[in-house]
Formats: structure tokens, sequence, C-alpha cells
């Protein structure tokens, strides 16, 4: 990969925008999820769910994003609360995957999901790849990303073997260090994990009546926490739960080999990503003045001189410097469509 020009994209919850809830409406489309599991489960209050979801959305509330309550119930080292509430977030997630868009608004309207895959994913992939029959890219590409969803993995899969299920597809392609290898050119880290059940493995949305049979299920097995439903949702394992305990100062190894492809790559996109304070100290290692010497880095954000700002200031990185005589650094704001590098 060294000897070819390969790029990187970067990430976050806005490049799933078009299909997997935001920090500003994770709440409302969460408390539609309860009323349908209150539709779907006969007897519902009677089920532990009920109050442990109730109590996590709570303490969402409270703390912005589920993402910082799990970085504050680590540090309390309250594993139980933190297993519970990954089984709940995976069951969501499920939800999420699962019902269709249409659906999804008759209840919600607009607020609701428009696709059930963000059409920018399957748009990039096939602007990446060269006009000949198969699946060859002009470049080597690296996908970071901090996403739960399994949106890229989705789309991907679709060019590569549609014929089978998105968790045989997992299953398949992913390296013994944690990442993805999809051919030779192309390599995906999930930093956060991602949601992975049997369930997602039906390659079709299913019908109302078929998602209350599913859930109902999930929601059964949310009462036994021997159940697999908790060791599949250990697979959402957050950058921070992963750094060795015998010398805390190291960065996860999952980290550390996204940072390598970084620094061997040429080009850089970052996508739908803020920034967030709880992930600054491995975004510091990914996004620096060493890694992004010589590069052309491309910020693709609604609020993208906000994030430029950041890098600037937080990151202590030169954004007047040039690339080839332009600047190093390209800001856009049109989201409509990822960036073709």
């Amino acid at each position: 990969m060294e000897n070819k020009k390969a790029v990187t994209y970067i990430l976050g919850a806005g490049a799933s925008f078009n299909s997997m809830p935001l920090v500003v409406n994770f709440e409302e489309r969460f408390r539609f999820f309860l009323s349908f599991v209150n539709s779907a489960v006969t007897n519902y209050g009677k089920y532990r769910f009920k109050k442990k979801a109730e109590d996590f959305i709570q303490e969402i509330k409270a703390h912005q994003t589920f993402d910082t309550l799990f970085k504050k119930l680590f540090h309390k080292k309250e594993k139980s609360h933190i297993n519970s509430y990954k089984a709940i977030l995976l069951v969501y997630f499920i939800f999420e995957h699962l019902i269709k868009p249409d659906d999804y608004s008759r209840v919600l309207g607009s607020k609701g999901k428009k696709y059930s895959l963000d059409p920018r994913y399957e748009a990039l992939i096939a602007g990446l790849l060269k006009p000949v029959e198969g699946f060859e890219f002009n470049n080597p590409v690296n996908f970071i990303t901090w996403n739960y969803d399994l949106n890229l993995l989705t789309a991907l899969r679709n060019f590569v073997a549609d014929n089978i299920g998105i968790i045989d597809f997992i299953n398949k392609y992913q390296d013994t260090k944690g990442y993805f290898q999809i051919g030779e050119d192309v390599k995906v880290f999930h930093l956060n994990g991602y949601v992975y059940h049997n369930t997602l493995n039906e390659v079709k949305n299913y019908n109302m009546q078929e998602l209350f049979v599913i859930i109902k299920k999930l929601v059964e097995q949310f009462e036994d926490p021997d159940s697999k439903l908790y060791n599949d949702a250990l697979k959402i394992s957050f950058a921070w739960e992963t750094v060795p305990p015998e010398n805390p100062n190291e960065l996860p190894e999952l980290i550390e080999l996204a940072k390598g492809t970084i620094q061997k790559c040429e080009k850089i996109v970052l996508i739908g990503y803020s920034l967030p304070p709880y992930n600054r100290i491995y975004d510091s290692n990914l996004i620096n003045s060493r890694t992004l010497k010589s590069k052309r880095f491309y910020i693709q954000n609604t609020i993208a001189e906000d994030i430029l700002q950041i890098i600037s200031s937080d990151f202590e990185v030169n954004t007047k410097q040039k690339y080839d005589g332009d600047p190093m650094i390209v800001t856009q704001t049109n989201c409509n469509s990822f960036i073709l590098v």
C-alpha cells in the first residue's frame, strides 16, 4: 500500500445521517422505539427491560450522548450497568437497522429515517472503483469509522458478496487484529465496534408484524444475563475500553493500526465527524501535524469551518499550510454526496 496513492476516509455519525439517528434526534427516535416495544411485548411492564431502557434514556439526557455516559460508567467501574445498557443499545440498533423507512415516517414524519442504507455509501464506493468488471479500486482505500451502524459494511457487501448476509460478511472478512480486510486494497476500522446479531443476517427489511416478533424475543433474552444477546452486545466496544490495563499510556491496537494507515496515505477525508471531547486523546493521534504532513486533508461537514477551527486550536495543526501550491485543508459544507478523491 506504501507504493500507491492511498486515501483514508474518517467517518462520524453524520456520514449515516440518512438512516441512523444523530445526537440531536436520538432521544426522540429512541422513545419511538420504546413505544414500538410496548406494542410488541405483551405485559411489557413486567420485564426488566422496560425500567432499564427508561433509565438509559434519562441518563443520556443528563450526559448529552450515550458515549459520554458509557465513558463515565467505565471510569466508575460499573460493569453491570455497562453490560445492561449495551444490550439495550444493541436491541435498539437492531430495530433501527430493520424497520422500514415508510413505517418510521408514518409516526415521526421527516424526523424518521429516510433510507435503510444511506445511499451516499454505495455512491462513494462506485465512484472509487475502476471502470472494469469486478471489485478493483483506483487506489487503496482505508475507512476509519467511529460509527456503530453497518451502513459502510453493508454497502461494501452489496458490491462484493450480496448473496450472503451481513453477519456472514463480517465473519468472513474480519482480520484477527479486529479490522476488516476486503480484497487487497480495502481496510475498514470500526474503532468503537459495531452492531452484531444474527437477526441482521437476513437480506431484507422486515414487515411490522415480523419485527414485533423479533423485538419481543430480544426483550425476553434481555431478562437472562447469560444469553447470547449480552455477548453480542460486547461487539459495541468503545475505544477507551480496549486500552491495555497494564499500560494505560498505550493506544488501543486498532487505533495504532488505523494511525499507521493514515501515515502511509496521501489524502484524508473527514466526513460527518465533530471530533468530540471524549475521543480527543485518540483523534489527536490520528489527526495532528505529523500525520497530516504533506497530505491533502478534506473536511466535509455542515459545520466544516467550526471543525477546521477545532483542528487549528485543539490539534495544533497549521491550517494555512499548502499542498502543491493549494490549501492543504479543503472544507465543504455540501453533504449531499461524499467527497470523491
